[in-house]
């Protein structure tokens, strides 16, 4: 009876250590997934960060340029309309490509 006793927490102990080590060998092989998925996100994150530095960030700063260019003569048409209009002429021409340009997170589009 003492036997019995003295074995079951063992077999139980042997039971939870099988256990945690399954469960690290499945955590280790999802960390391992993980890290090589995260390394290749990664690359993919520089690089579309990169792009956007270098190409799109200074097209959209000329836009911007061209659209407060272009709405002083849209602003001249569409004060006729009223308030509402010339509101609008500034959405589309300055604050739009501003947003893409200046509050855009980087690598974002």
């Amino acid at each position: 009876m003492l036997a019995v006793v003295l074995l079951a927490p063992v077999s139980a102990y042997a039971e939870s250590a099988y256990a945690e080590s399954a469960y690290a060998e499945s955590a280790y092989a999802e960390s391992a997934y993980a890290e090589s998925a995260w390394a290749e996100s990664d690359w993919a994150f520089y690089g579309s960060a990169s792009f956007d530095a270098v190409v799109l960030r200074p097209l959209g700063f000329m836009a911007s340029l061209v659209g407060a260019g272009l709405f002083v003569p849209a602003a001249l048409i569409s004060v006729a309309d009223g308030r509402d209009s010339l509101r609008e002429a500034w959405r589309i021409f300055v604050v739009e490509p501003g947003k893409l340009v200046y509050t855009r997170p980087l690598g974002q589009w």
